[in-house]
């Protein structure tokens, strides 16, 4: 078996797998007719949110499809975003994996490509905020043109960390929470609250930090370490909020 049907596959069981749990999912498509004729609208407390995912490139991997995996650029995310504007949407996600021609792994400050395409996208009505994954670090929640940007979650589960010689925020992660308001058919993001996270090895287990030290669950050191650096690197302001504000003493 080629490599293209092995990577085919992979996207097209990933979908199944999806489906068959009720998870409403975008960005990989198992047809040309399935990706122009998705779009994911959920109603969310009565407001229909669009959520839109592409990744810049696929890290030198083939592409099986044209189909297979939506790339980003902001003519075509802009075109989605318009397009899930007329079918209803009030709010617009946009998901982005920054793969590796825009953004080396593990950097956690924003690089040149990332910070040209936000700055394009944000410029639009029709972007709510934009969330991103890729670099396998977290890196800073900003606000640009008024719009909340996260530009990584970091890890959420792998294999990484120190024990394979690599940085130890390959560790951390965090997830995140939009706090939404919506007048007159419009949605704006007025905060946005996030949960570090920890992958404890050698069980693989995601613990959310202040959860974690509350229960005595994993290395208190090790959490608390992990916490002091996302916390460090993604910010802390008004509208910008850790869950936990502060860790628990002892």
């Amino acid at each position: 078996m080629d490599l293209t049907t092995v990577h085919a596959r992979g996207i097209d069981d990933t979908g199944k797998a999806l489906d068959s749990n009720g998870i409403a999912h975008t960005g990989s498509f198992p047809s040309s007719r399935a990706q122009q004729h998705d779009v994911v609208i959920k109603n969310v407390h009565g407001v229909k949110v669009a959520f839109l995912a592409y990744t810049t490139d696929t890290n030198g991997t083939p592409v099986p499809h044209p189909w297979s995996v939506n790339i980003a650029s902001p003519k075509r995310i802009l075109d989605d975003a318009r397009k899930a504007q007329k079918e209803g949407a009030q709010a617009v996600i946009v998901n982005i994996h920054w793969g590796g021609e825009i953004l080396p792994e593990y950097q956690q400050t924003p690089s040149p490509g990332q910070l040209k395409m936000v700055k394009e996208l944000t410029k639009s009505p029709l972007i709510t905020a934009i969330v991103g994954q890729g670099p396998h670090a977290v890196q800073p929640i900003e606000r640009i043109n008024d719009k909340f940007v996260v530009f990584s979650e970091g890890n959420l589960i792998s294999n990484q960390s120190p024990a394979a010689g690599l940085p130890a925020e390959s560790q951390d992660g965090m997830v995140v929470l939009l706090d939404c308001v919506e007048q007159g058919g419009k949605t704006r993001v007025t905060g946005v609250r996030y949960v570090p996270v920890f992958v404890s090895q050698p069980d693989y287990t995601v613990l959310p930090v202040g959860l974690a030290l509350k229960k005595g669950e994993g290395d208190a050191t090790l959490l608390s370490e992990s916490y002091k650096r996302t916390v460090g690197v993604v910010g802390k302001s008004k509208r910008i909020q850790p869950i936990p504000e502060k860790l628990p003493k002892g």
